[in-house]
């Protein structure tokens, strides 16, 4: 009778990785049994190889002892239906009041005793002025306060400067002209000038304003900025939008219609064509609600019969804002120039920069005209084509905001660039990605820290130490437990979410991997490599032989082996 052997598949994988933990749970193998094992494997590229692994799941060594150990891994899931929130707020017994415009008194004195160069600033909401010094008159007081990032069409300040005696200074009287009412306040910030003159300044408020009664603000709870005024009969659009206005950064209208502009892309409905990376809300907004994320080029001429953006008296700087400090400090402009023999050459060169690795936005300015011109000097006229921004890895990111082509700067200061923003209004000092309200939590203490939850779970009895890892939010969240002084297959660890509470809250154990020794690869005195031909494997060990209870081993090489003798067709017995 001729001996049968039953094959069956335990395992397979289609991947191409050498990675031998692609195992099968549910075929495990009975110590001094025996197993016929084929593993059978193609290679499409590169050189063949193929490694045979085991585990031994009964172990007593832990993965401090040994590299060979893997220690037992649990997840537990809780999960939940994620149900939007949706917040009503209902306003009656509107009527019509007397409406008074707040007005302002603010005074500000030279300390040296004499008009210097030293500045303050007006500010409120966190918007400031640009810096005005003490002679400053009534026009250029009244336009820096009306450039306020806050402010609407509707409203504006009227500001009287008056010179003070005999202190040098100034007496300022601001009336804000608004159905707002009043205001939170305005801080002053002052700047002494490099030899150390001061300025000294104090504000209060004469008239307290109270407003028509025709709009009112929405303001979170225990923040200060408020929304835009909204009318009791806006529409659900126009709340929508002073809503997303509140939860987006405010800029002056110097960041937002900058004098001298040629071109200005906000990336607020999308990225130009040909720009690459991702529009994005993940990140704080330089203005606006959206920012790009990884984008390879500030500018770029998509039309093939181009020479590109011609440089002119008029169009000649490159302003973007920039977040993230993964931005390589190099700009690509690539160009066609006319040369004093009015040909047309086409080429790039990588400006070096110096970019600011500070957290927070940052505006950086490049004038490519004088790069350009510094690099060709005889070079009559300048079209470029390209401006490229390249990042430091391929796991970095950086964030790109408004980029400004034209004649100047938006601002004069680019480093005092973010005193003309106000922030998102931040509830819980989260950055609002939408106007409607987060999903509610599922009734498990989300704040649980690791530590926290590994001390509890401890305190069951045979669980032995564990490292716990959180992640998620507050509605989906998991916790990946790894037993740390158990060796080898751990039982399951069950849960009963019976009694949690949220919206179709499914909680689950999860086993991430088995705890056990691994054994592998397996060597070739254990393996067998298919042929069709016969294959025959000898010892050729060295032995040591030992005459008597006194005497010392002698080792003793084995003799030569020969094959003599081959019978293929020899069939098995049982």
């Amino acid at each position: 009778m001729v001996g049968m052997v039953l094959k069956f598949e335990v395992v397979t994988s289609s991947s191409s990785t050498a990675n031998y933990r692609n195992s099968a749970h549910d075929f495990q193998l009975t110590k001094g049994t025996p197993y016929y094992i084929e593993a059978i494997h193609q290679v499409t590229s590169g050189s063949a190889k193929l490694q045979v692994a085991a585990r031994f799941l009964n172990t007593e060594l832990l993965n401090t002892q040994t590299g060979f150990a893997k220690q037992e891994r649990v997840r537990l899931k809780f999960g939940s239906t994620v149900v939007k929130a949706v917040q009503t707020m209902t306003i009656t017994g509107f009527s019509s009041m007397n409406q008074t415009n707040a007005v302002y008194q603010v005074q500000v004195t030279e300390q040296s005793g004499g008009f210097t160069d030293a500045t303050y600033q007006l500010c409120i909401y966190g918007s400031c002025t640009e810096p005005l010094t003490t002679s400053a008159d009534n026009t250029e007081v009244e336009a820096s306060m009306n450039d306020l990032a806050f402010l609407e069409t509707s409203e504006s300040f009227t500001v009287t400067a008056t010179p003070t005696n005999p202190q040098p200074g100034t007496l300022l009287t601001i009336t804000f002209n608004s159905e707002r009412g009043g205001l939170g306040g305005i801080q002053i910030m002052t700047t002494p000038v490099s030899i150390g003159e001061t300025l000294a300044a104090t504000g209060s408020q004469t008239t307290s304003g109270s407003p028509s009664g025709d709009f009112l603000a929405v303001l979170h709870t225990c923040l200060t900025v408020p929304s835009p005024l909204i009318s009791p009969t806006a529409s659900a659009q126009q709340v929508e939008t002073a809503l997303r206005i509140m939860y987006g950064t405010r800029c002056s209208k110097k960041l937002k219609n900058p004098e001298g502009k040629s071109r200005h892309y906000t990336f607020e409905t999308s990225i130009p064509t040909g720009f690459g990376g991702l529009m994005t809300n993940k990140v704080e907004p330089f203005c606006g609600q959206k920012v790009v994320r990884n984008p390879g080029y500030l500018f770029r001429d998509m039309v093939a019969a181009s020479k590109g953006l011609f440089l002119t008296t008029s169009v000649f700087l490159v302003c973007f804002a920039y977040r993230g400090n993964e931005i390589q400090s190099r700009i690509r402009s690539s160009y066609t120039y006319q040369n004093d023999m009015l040909e047309y050459i086409y080429t790039y060169y990588d400006v070096p920069v110096t970019l600011n690795t500070d957290e927070g936005w940052h505006l950086h300015c490049l004038d490519m005209k004088a790069a350009l011109s510094q690099r060709q000097p005889a070079a009559l006229k300048f079209y470029v084509k390209e401006i490229r921004v390249f990042k430091q890895g391929i796991v970095q990111e950086f964030f790109i905001d408004d980029v400004y082509i034209g004649r100047k700067a938006p601002v004069d200061d680019l480093d005092k660039v973010n005193e003309y923003r106000i922030l998102p209004s931040k509830p819980n000092n989260a950055l609002m990605k939408s106007v409607s309200v987060v999903s509610p939590s599922i009734g498990i203490d989300y704040s649980l820290e690791n530590e926290l939850l590994a001390d509890e779970l401890e305190t069951m009895p045979g669980i032995g130490n564990l490292g716990v890892k959180r992640s998620g939010d507050c509605a989906n969240f998991q916790y990946d437990i790894t037993f740390l002084s158990r060796p080898g297959d751990v039982p399951p660890l069950n849960i009963d979410g019976s009694d949690i509470n949220g919206v179709g809250v499914v909680v689950t154990s999860q086993n991430i991997e088995d705890g056990g020794l691994w054994f592998g690869p397996i060597f070739g005195e254990f393996l067998r490599t298919f042929h069709v031909k016969p294959q025959i494997m000898y010892d050729n060990k060295v032995y040591g032989l030992q005459g008597s209870s006194t005497a010392s081993s002698v080792p003793v090489q084995t003799v030569q082996k020969y094959v003599t003798d081959c019978e293929p067709n020899r069939k098995p017995t049982p």
